[in-house]
């Protein structure tokens, strides 16, 4: 939906994505030249993304948690590939340079409408910052298993943003996630550097969610919203695959039968299949055929512009609109001016 509309946010979760998976590489890769490359693609990677939508901004809360994290824990990580660290620094300071000139330059455009939609203001939260908070996280942790946002530019209006199945796993694969960092925590492994690859990656898995979840966590208005939180996409479908993955070795362990993998893979098969069905069922037949998905889009002022080109008076036609939607109608009747 995000990419067929051209919202700049869509390029939330590919810069993100791409970020974490150079960043992975620049640490894994044994050449030391290649580690360079890697570094610098990532630091790259990472300021472009601030080019985008501002809920990508909670990629340097991310950031910094985990390097807490590292820190803590296994610090020997940032003495053996410091020079990477400094060299991806450097590469994302000279891409992000521009953007932070011109911010320095005009602070205003550096919040937006940030601080009018913010949990904090008193003219959103009535007096009532607690329950706001409350009230906001409850519609966030809903919109993946029973209402969505209602825009149809961002989502098919109230639908889950997950499917059943797949909110399933994507559930199952976050309580997983939780529960191994827990087991070890309580068993005072948490600490110890010999675990740390045992935990690290669930620990980065939700981090990545909530850090990515902190916009629209931190917003009142229209709420559930996809795009304040389209930055969770990723990693949703990453726990979803995780649950599949954890079942899938479970059950092959458990049951030693020859045709364990056939069977598997069909079941695989059909949930893909059900779920590529229903997503086309809901954007091809329910949103094709709802007037909401067509007033969204104002589709309206095709028609609109369309009379005002063939009935070609000028001085005795007046159109009303608000300085937003006034561009269609603006562009569409340019060659008759």
């Amino acid at each position: 939906t995000h990419s067929r509309t051209g919202f700049r946010a869509i390029l939330v979760p590919l810069f993100s994505t791409l970020f974490f998976y150079l960043a992975y590489l620049a640490f894994k890769e044994i050449s030391a030249k290649k580690r360079v490359v890697f570094a610098v693609l990532s630091g790259m990677v990472l300021a472009l993304g601030f080019y985008t939508y501002p809920s990508y901004r909670a990629i340097i809360l991310i950031i910094l948690a985990l390097s807490a994290v590292i820190l803590l824990i296994k610090r020997d990580i940032f003495k053996n590939f410091w020079q990477e660290i400094l060299i991806g620094i450097i590469a994302a300071s000279l891409i992000a340079a521009p953007l932070a000139i011109y911010f320095a330059n005009h602070p205003w455009d550096f919040a937006g409408r940030a601080g009018y939609v913010s949990v904090f203001n008193k003219d959103m939260n009535q007096g009532n910052l607690l329950g706001t908070i409350l009230n906001v996280a409850k519609k966030t942790f809903l919109m993946f298993f029973t209402q969505g946002d209602l825009n149809w530019r961002h989502n098919v209006s109230g639908y889950p943003m997950l499917n059943p199945w797949i909110a399933a796993f994507f559930a199952m694969g976050i309580l997983y996630s939780l529960s191994i960092i827990l087991i070890l925590f309580f068993r005072g492994k948490i600490f110890k550097k010999e675990f740390f690859d045992k935990w690290f990656i669930y620990l980065f898995l939700l981090l990545w969610f909530l850090g990515f979840l902190g916009p629209e966590l931190m917003t009142v208005e229209s709420i559930p919203h996809g795009l304040r939180a389209i930055g969770v996409i990723p990693v949703s479908f990453l726990f979803a695959a995780l649950a599949i993955d954890v079942i899938w070795k479970e059950i092959e362990s458990r049951l030693k039968l020859r045709h364990i993998p056939i069977i598997l893979n069909c079941i695989l098969v059909f949930i893909v299949g059900i779920d590529i069905s229903y997503n086309y069922y809901l954007y091809f037949k329910v949103s094709a055929e709802s007037p909401g998905f067509y007033y969204a889009y104002r589709s309206d002022l095709t028609i609109v512009s369309n009379y005002l080109n063939q009935r070609n008076i000028k001085e005795k036609t007046y159109l009303i609109l608000d300085a937003y939607s006034v561009q269609t109608p603006e562009f569409l009747t340019a060659s008759q001016n």
